[in-house]
Formats: structure tokens, C-alpha cells, sequence
């Protein structure tokens, strides 16, 4: 490619200075858009990062215009080209500090002279010390001191605090706490002494011996019980305890705790705003971070925009005039907030402008600070791009992505605005020239960040120094590779392609979420004999990992130990295990004890009661377990045993830990363990789900000789409450499975009482043992019995029990109780079987009339059917009188085509339907046929007798009185009726004539 025209501009101001390169380039080709504009930015010296103007070719008129813009642009913003000199004379930004000096003596104005000292650079420096001290006065604004005094803090030393001195017992708060710190930072062992000496006889005497005896536990108590907003001494307390803070490491930690949660309100607001402030000062990178962090991600605790603020229990008030009272009730408003977090950046931008090394510390604390239970839920813009997740986090997103053009900060919030999907290859981070010259600093960021974003980052910017990426030790590449983004571990694959690889970096690959790195690590330890290296097969036998335990399976088949080597293998083995570090799971604990037992099984006839005594006081769950099931599987007997060791297992609050107590049961004689039946029943009724699986274990052993014994102890639990999920499947389960021999012999009796108990267990048991026995076991009612019971195996074999013995169900009226099961499927089974089965000659009225007394619909009808085919005229009169007491309409109504055949001219039989009558008349809103038929049958045979006569009018007299109003209107008229034939008769009618139209009447 071609350079047609080139332009190399610069810009020089304070501590910036920085490059910018414009080329116009001629591609090689026939194409009138062969043209491209490129360009090149960065700090003079630095590696420039280069970008495009033209994303495809352009012809020359448009290549040149798109170049001329670019360089007008860059101009206007006050790049000059090279080789043209230009000064801003008098300005703070002069090239040389006596010119930057001389400018700030040369201004008449104190705080304008101090805005100015703020740019000074901030590295040690004897003759800018000089001037700072000598220029500290009273005549000064405040301000002017204040930036004095902060600048010699940071760049002076024990010479400059002849006029620091005096502003100790200034009247000004600020200067007074400044001139305090910057008196402990530059003064004299003696004077430094003296005043911490104050301080700390100001603090509180728990405190003072606290700090005094470096007991951080004691020091984290005491400031949560005396650091609250109930405290009115609280902020004064925050200060002087981070005075005391700087030469104790323990108080400055309590601090960093305390500040991680401490409420930002009233009462604690302004102590937090000092440290903040002074940890800034002190370059407290920590402090200053985490303090910046809170402001990021805490509320602020009231906004006026207007002045007024209304507090809940208080009112409306005017942040004007509270503010200025010592106890206010506000703190932390809106806009301080907002101003903390740009100070913030503000803070540390100035240090990276002044190229000082400590950006890098300053800047890795504050992204260290990300947590993910910080971050808010991603929001659309108004305008142009979005609120990603973290664009609330002001400095933190300044400092990674002040340069990206995929991010934009907000104009006026504090917030920034992702405009784009960031490019995976762009360093877009704040003073990346920095970054470069720590790239330990970078690696740092990469084994402790919990942010995707900053690693990132950090590797971006770290795999531009290839030589200490080569340099990088297995050690750290091993802890690279445990970190959880995939980036990073591909950056470690990517350094390790086609080296061979040591213990630690296969151990790390093994242990890594990453895929691809545990093909790595596999590949290469399948082609060596693993049991060479017992270091690297001890450490692959305690990594907790199903993967893994299947491969070391797998090659324990393939590649068998000699003696030899079990033995060097299970030395080393358990010297890890006696490592407080070493840990694994319970499910890793016994994988393990199976593999020590079957694969390293000479080891175990070594293993000393000491060994496992330690194992067992081990910190670790996993390890304790293990220890616990070699125990049970070494050859020591249960009376070798010590009763604290054998106590101590049976104490552990883990359950398989006590299992394994119980399991040390087995070592005992049957007769021994058949002492312990009442034990072991007991655990399956308490224990949990690992103790009761290990009483079962020993129950089997036990009922191999005394089956009957373990049956008869544990028959009693199928009757109990089921107090442990899943208890009563596992009984049913040992009980079919170890004791089959013993459900056979069990007594009818035995098993009516199973099948019709309450508990669930003992039903199931029941209905298991049912099925291998005869249907003749039962009487036919008991099977009508079983076939209405909860369980379908029981009811199945119930209504096969009828099928096979139809002859002898067909001999017992109880089958006709299949009807009345509440199971469908039952009764449909009865009626087909009656219907099949059971003989015409055995349908008696009584049992005819048991059917159509049946509360159930279907079974009435059934009835009825059945009286339809089988009636006899002889059993009229039968029927009738006992069908007539039946509540159902549907019964009622069919009663009523008896009664003029059978009852007809029969006081007797008439009488004695009397209830039958008032239940049909009684009816309401239902039963009209029925009525109706009653009616016209007692109005045509009242006259059958007197007492009929009698009974007749006494019951539609009463009935008239109490029926619904739609049917007193035929009763009524059957009243008129009997008056009409019978006038003797007392009835409660009065007939009232209809009064004539026009005739005057009362009323």
C-alpha cells in the first residue's frame, strides 16, 4: 500500500501529551475507490492504537476531504502539527514546575492560586515542598492552605512542618484535620508517638487494649457495638479510630468490615466522608475503593430537589436550616452522592494523568471491589444505546472503558451508556501506557476479580507483554487455570499447547471447569504408567470429581499396583489425608474407602487405631467419613476398639458418620448382635435415612439365623406413624426381600388385621401376602369386604376370588354388598355377575327390596328391575309395605302403581301407609306424579273407613299448613272435596262467599 499523504500532530498541556497520526493511503489496484484514510493515537512513546476512517475504499476526492476533516478536527481541539511550537505563557500548565511556580505566585487571587496548586504533580520533591510550606499563611483563604497543605503532605518530608504546626489547633475544621494527618505522615518518631499517644487515650478502654493487643476479633465486635447511628459521638469516633488505623493493620481491616455495611445516614454520614477523603489522601487504596464502591451502589438517603424533605416520624423540613445544626437529622442527599462518585474518578484520573505509579494500585482495589449483588437490572436509554447491568458503578466503568467506543458516559448522571457490543480486541481502558508498565499488577486482576469485564481486560492488556507471558510460572498458570471464565483458561491452554506438562499444571487442568482443559490433562496422563508418580496419583485419588473417579477406575483395571507401589501410594495417601487442607465430599469419602479397601487393600492390615483417630478429628466432614468406613473395615474387633472412639462416632452430628458406628455392629458375634435387635429396631423408627440403611445392613446379617426374632421386631413398625420419609418403603422392602419365609407362615388372623389396617405400610405388606393365598382362605362376605377396599391389589384379588368360586358366592347374600362398594369398577363387577351368576330362584322379596333400599341410584334401579321380572301377585302387599318407607322420589313414584291394587279397599293396609303418604305429600318441588297419584288415592278411598276418613283430613289439614304455596292448592281442593262428601267431618275451612260488586263491605 501506497502513502499518499501523511500529517503527525501532538498535544502538549499539563501532564498530557499525547500523539495523533493521519495517513491517506493508496491501495494497488485499477479502482477509482482505491483510497483509505487510517490513523494512529496514543501517549508519545507508548504503542499507538490505530484505526480506520473509511471502513471500505473511497475515491480520492472523498479519500482527501475525509483527511483534511480529520486533521481540522484534531486541530480545533488544540493539536498542533509537528515542528510548530506554541506557549501558553503564565499558564499552571507550563512545561517546567519553577515556570508552573512562578505562575501560581504571579496569580492575586488565594483560590484561584489553589485550584491551581491541585494540578501541581504529587511525587516527592524538595524544592515544590519548599514552596508549599513557605507560601502557608493566615492571610490565605482557607482553601488555598487546605490545597498547600494536602499537596506537601504527598510530596514533602520531616523539614516542611515548621508552618504545618500551627494549623493543628486551627479554627477551621478542615485544616485542622488535614494538618493533623499530614503532621502523623511527615513528623518525627517523638511527635508521632505523643499524638497517637492522645488518640488512643481518647478511645474508649475496650478499644484502646484491643487495638493495643492486635485482636481483630475483639476490635470487629467493639466497632459494630459502638459505631452506630444511636452513638452521637460516632462520626468523631470514626475519625480518630482511622488515625489510629495507621500503624494497625488489624484496626484498619475492622474498619474496612464495619465500613462494608454501615448505614450511609445521619449520625455516620460525616465520618464516612472524612475517611473517604483522607483515604484519598493517604493514597489508602482499600479504604478509598471499598468507601468509592459504597457510593456507587448505596442509595442516597433523602433528594431536595426544592428546599424541603419529608422524614417519616418527623415531617417536612428545610435541608437549608437542618444542615446547619450539629445533630442534623439529613445526610447523604442526592447530589453529595453524585459528587463522591465523581470525585472519585476525579481522584484517581489525576494520578494517571500525572503518569504516578500508584494509579495502578488505586485503580486495581476499586475493581476488585465488584460484586455481582451490586449490579441492577439492565434498562433501555431514552436515547441512543442502554443501562447495561453495571453502569451504575461510575469510576469502575471510567476506569475500564473511558477510551471504548462501545461505552459513552452519561452528560449529565453519573451513569454510563453502552452504545454498542463491546470489540473482544480493544484495550478501551483509561491510561493504558500505565497498565502496561505493571503487568503484574494485570495478572493480580486476574486470579482475584470476580468480574468477567476486568479480567477481560486484564488479559487484553497483559498478552501485549509477551515476554512476561512467557515468563509466567506453572504455579501461576495453575491458578489462572482454577478461575471460572473461559477466556482465561483458553489464554493458559494456549501458553501450554504442546509443552509437557508438570504435576501442578495437570492437577489444575483436572480440576478446571473448562472442558478442553481436562481433554488436556487426560491426553497426557493416559499416555503415561500414572502410578509412577504416587505425588500425582495421590492428588488425582482426592480430587473430588465423578470424572475423574471413573478414569482412576478405569486405569486401577488397566494398569494394576504391584505391593510395592500400593504401599508407597497409601503412605503418601495418608499423609494428605492428615492435611487440614485436604477436603472432599461424603459422596468422594466413600468412592474413596472402596478403592483404599479393594485397590490398596494392603495398606489396611497396617493401618494403626492412631491413624484413625486422627482421621477422625479431622476438620473435614469428607475425611472424618473415610476414616470412619476404614474403621469399620479394618480388622481391629469392636472390644479392641476404645469406648471414646467408638462414642465419638456415634456422637458426630453427619449421619453416615453414626451409620458408621452402627455398622461396627457387625464385628459382633450373632448372638452379640442379636442383643442389640432392640437397638438397630429403633434407629429404623429415629434414625435417619444413612442410619437406618446401616441397621438394615446389620438385620440382614441377623435374620440369616433368626429370622423369626428380627420379623417379630420389626412387625410392630408397619403399625406405626411413618416419622422419616421413606422409612416404612425401605421396612417393606427388607421384609419381603430377607424375611419371605416368614410372610408365608403368617396366620389368616394376621393377615386380616395387615390388610384392614390404618397405617399405609401395613396394607401394602398385606396386600402382597394376599396374593399368594387361596380364595378359600376367606368367607364370601370377607371378600365382598376386600373388594371394597382402598387398594386395587386387594380388590382385584377379591373380585377373582368370586369369579373362580361363582357357585359358592352365588350361596351367600353377601355378594349383593358389591353393589354398594364405593369403587366403580366394583360395582360394575357385581352387576354383571349377578346378572350372570346368581339364580332366579334366590331372589327373594327381601333381598329385592334390600336393593331398592339401596341409597344408590343404580342399585334402585337394579332393584326395580329385578321386582319387575320376578314379581309375584301373592308379594304385592309385601312389596308395597316395605317399599313405602324408602326416602327416594324415584322409589315414592314406583310405590304409587301399588296402591289401588293393593291397598285399595284395605283400611288396614291404608293405615299402615300413612308415613308413606305424608313422605310423598311432604315432598318439595319434586315428586309431582307421586303426589298427584297420593292424592287422587286418599280422596278415592277415604270413605274405605271412619279411621281412614279421620286420618285422611287430619293429614291433608296439617300438610295444607305447611306445604310450599304451589301445592297447597290441590290439597285445599281435596279438602273441598271431603267437606262436600262427608260435611261431619272437622276440617279447618271456612267458605266465604265472594262479596258483590259495588256492595260495601269492611275493609
Amino acid at each position: 500500500m501506497k502513502l499518499v499523504k501523511t500529517a503527525r500532530l501532538f498535544f502538549t498541556q499539563g501532564a498530557s501529551d499525547k500523539v495523533y497520526e493521519v495517513d491517506l493511503c493508496e491501495q494497488q489496484s485499477d479502482d477509482p475507490q482505491r483510497y483509505w484514510v487510517n490513523f494512529r493515537y496514543g501517549r508519545r512513546g507508548s504503542t499507538l492504537r490505530e484505526g480506520t476512517k473509511t471502513v471500505t475504499p473511497v475515491d480520492l476526492a472523498q479519500a482527501e476531504a475525509i483527511f483534511k476533516s480529520v486533521v481540522v478536527a484534531k486541530t480545533n481541539k488544540g493539536y498542533q502539527e509537528v515542528g510548530s511550537h506554541s506557549f501558553s505563557t503564565g499558564s499552571a500548565f507550563s512545561s517546567s514546575l519553577n515556570t508552573l511556580l512562578r505562575h501560581i505566585d504571579s496569580l492575586k487571587e488565594s483560590q484561584q492560586r489553589a485550584r491551581s496548586i491541585w494540578r501541581l504533580p504529587q511525587q516527592p520533591d524538595t524544592r515544590q515542598a519548599d514552596w508549599l510550606e513557605k507560601g502557608i499563611n493566615e492571610r490565605n483563604h482557607w482553601l488555598e492552605n487546605y490545597a498547600r497543605l494536602w499537596t506537601l503532605g504527598r510530596v514533602g518530608d520531616g523539614r516542611n512542618l515548621a508552618r504545618v504546626k500551627p494549623l493543628l489547633t486551627s479554627e477551621t475544621p478542615p485544616l485542622r484535620s488535614l494538618a493533623l494527618e499530614v503532621w502523623l505522615r511527615l513528623g518525627d518518631d517523638d511527635d508521632i508517638a505523643g499524638q497517637k499517644a492522645q488518640l488512643l487515650a481518647s478511645l474508649p478502654g475496650e478499644l484502646t487494649a484491643a487495638i493495643a493487643a492486635n485482636d481483630s476479633a475483639a476490635l470487629d465486635a467493639l466497632l459494630r457495638q459502638q459505631v452506630t447511628e444511636h452513638n452521637p459521638h460516632a462520626n468523631a469516633l470514626l475519625k480518630t479510630l482511622y488515625l489510629a488505623a495507621l500503624d494497625s493493620a488489624p484496626l484498619h481491616q475492622s474498619l474496612l468490615t464495619l465500613l462494608d455495611t454501615l448505614p450511609l445516614r445521619p449520625g455516620l454520614f460525616q465520618g464516612v466522608r472524612y475517611l473517604f477523603k483522607m483515604a484519598e489522601f493517604r493514597l489508602d487504596a482499600p479504604m478509598f475503593a471499598l468507601l468509592a464502591w459504597r457510593f456507587d451502589t448505596s442509595r442516597h438517603f433523602y433528594s431536595a430537589d426544592w428546599d424541603g424533605v419529608y422524614l417519616d416520624g418527623v415531617g417536612y423540613i428545610k435541608p437549608s436550616k437542618e444542615l446547619l445544626r450539629t445533630d442534623s437529622r439529613l445526610a447523604y442527599s442526592r447530589k453529595t452522592r453524585d459528587y463522591l462518585r465523581r470525585r472519585s474518578w476525579r481522584a484517581l484520573r489525576r494520578l494517571g494523568a500525572r503518569e504516578d505509579p500508584r494509579y495502578v494500585e488505586m485503580v486495581s482495589a476499586m475493581l476488585l471491589q465488584y460484586r455481582e449483588e451490586h449490579l441492577m437490572p439492565e434498562k433501555q436509554g431514552w436515547g441512543e444505546g442502554n443501562y447495561a447491568a453495571d453502569a451504575h458503578l461510575f469510576a469502575w466503568n471510567a476506569i475500564l472503558r473511558s477510551a471504548n467506543p462501545a461505552y459513552q458516559r452519561h452528560h449529565t448522571r453519573a451513569l454510563w451508556i453502552k452504545l454498542d457490543d463491546e470489540a473482544p480486541d480493544l484495550r478501551g481502558e483509561a491510561f493504558p501506557q500505565l497498565w502496561d508498565r505493571r503487568p503484574d499488577a494485570l495478572l493480580n486482576l486476574l486470579l482475584q476479580s470476580e468480574s468477567e469485564a476486568v479480567c477481560a481486560f486484564a488479559l487484553r492488556a497483559m498478552q501485549e507483554n509477551t515476554a512476561f507471558c512467557r515468563a509466567l510460572s506453572d504455579q501461576q498458570l495453575a491458578e489462572l487455570l482454577g478461575r471460572p471464565f473461559p477466556a482465561v483458561v483458553e489464554f493458559v491452554l494456549s501458553r501450554l499447547a504442546g509443552r509437557l506438562l508438570s504435576r501442578d499444571l495437570l492437577l489444575a487442568l483436572i480440576q478446571s471447569k473448562h472442558p478442553q482443559a481436562r481433554i488436556v490433562a487426560l491426553t497426557q496422563l493416559n499416555s503415561m504408567r500414572l502410578f509412577d508418580d504416587s505425588e500425582l496419583a495421590a492428588a488425582l485419588l482426592l480430587t473430588d470429581d465423578a470424572e475423574i473417579r471413573t478414569w482412576l477406575d478405569g486405569r486401577f483395571q488397566a494398569q494394576p499396583l504391584s505391593a510395592t507401589e500400593a504401599d508407597a501410594l497409601a503412605q503418601l495417601l495418608f499423609r494428605r489425608l492428615n492435611d487440614p487442607a485436604t477436603v472432599f465430599s461424603t459422596k468422594h469419602a466413600g468412592w474413596l474407602a472402596v478403592c483404599i479397601t479393594s485397590r490398596l487393600s494392603g495398606c489396611m492390615s497396617q493401618l494403626s487405631l492412631e491413624t484413625l483417630s486422627a482421621l477422625l478429628a479431622h476438620p473435614d466432614t469428607g475425611v472424618q467419613l473415610l476414616a470412619a468406613r476404614l474403621l469399620v473395615a479394618s480388622h481391629f474387633a469392636l472390644d479392641e476398639l476404645p469406648e471414646a472412639l467408638v462414642a465419638q462416632l456415634h456422637a458426630s452430628p453427619v449421619a453416615q458418620i453414626r451409620a458408621a458406628g452402627i455398622a461396627l455392629l457387625g464385628k459382633l458375634s450373632p448372638e452379640g448382635l442379636l442383643r442389640q435387635l432392640p437397638q438397630l429396631v429403633a434407629l429404623l423408627s429415629c434414625g435417619e435415612a444413612e442410619e437406618r440403611e446401616a441397621s438394615y445392613a446389620l438385620l440382614a446379617q441377623l435374620a440369616q439365623q433368626q429370622a423369626q426374632a428380627v420379623f417379630d421386631a420389626l412387625f410392630p413398625l408397619l403399625f406405626q406413624k411413618e416419622e422419616q420419609e421413606g422409612a416404612h418403603a425401605a421396612l417393606l422392602a427388607f421384609i419381603t426381600g430377607q424375611l419371605a419365609a416368614c410372610l408365608a407362615a403368617l396366620d389368616n388372623g394376621t393377615l386380616w388385621r395387615l390388610i384392614h389396617a390404618r397405617a399405609q405400610a401395613a396394607q401394602t405388606l398385606g396386600a402382597e401376602i394376599l396374593q399368594s393365598r387361596s380364595a378359600l382362605t376367606f368367607s364370601v362376605r370377607q371378600w365382598a369386604a376386600l373388594a371394597s377396599h382402598p387398594l386395587y391389589q386387594v380388590r382385584a384379588w377379591a373380585l377373582q376370588a368370586f369369579t373362580e368360586q361363582a357357585e359358592i358366592a352365588c350361596a351367600d347374600a353377601a355378594t349383593l354388598s358389591l353393589l354398594e362398594s364405593d369403587w366403580p369398577q366394583t360395582r360394575e363387577f357385581g352387576f354383571a355377575f349377578l346378572r350372570q351368576h346368581y339364580p332366579a330362584e334366590s331372589w327373594t322379596p327381601a333381598l329385592i327390596v334390600n336393593l331398592c333400599d339401596s341409597h344408590r341410584e343404580d342399585v334402585q334401579a337394579y332393584g326395580r328391575e329385578l321386582l319387575q321380572t320376578f314379581f309375584k301377585h301373592e308379594q304385592g302387599e309385601e312389596y308395597l309395605l316395605k317399599l313405602s318407607q324408602h326416602p327416594s322420589v324415584t322409589v315414592q313414584t314406583f310405590v304409587t302403581h301399588f296402591f289401588q291394587q293393593y291397598a285399595g279397599g284395605k283400611p288396614d293396609i291404608i293405615l299402615a301407609l300413612a308415613p308413606c303418604f305424608r313422605a310423598i305429600l311432604s315432598q318439595v318441588n319434586r315428586g309431582r306424579v307421586a303426589k298427584d297419584r297420593t292424592l287422587a288415592f286418599l280422596s278415592e278411598q277415604a270413605a274405605a273407613s271412619p279411621q281412614v276418613l279421620e286420618m285422611v283430613g287430619a293429614l291433608l289439614s296439617q300438610l295444607s299448613l305447611t306445604v310450599v304455596q304451589k301445592d297447597k292448592g290441590p290439597l285445599i281442593k281435596a279438602l273441598l272435596q271431603l267437606r262436600k262428601n262427608h260435611p261431619q267431618l272437622n276440617l279447618p275451612l271456612e267458605i266465604v262467599p265472594r262479596p258483590v260488586q259495588g256492595e260495601h263491605h269492611a275493609g
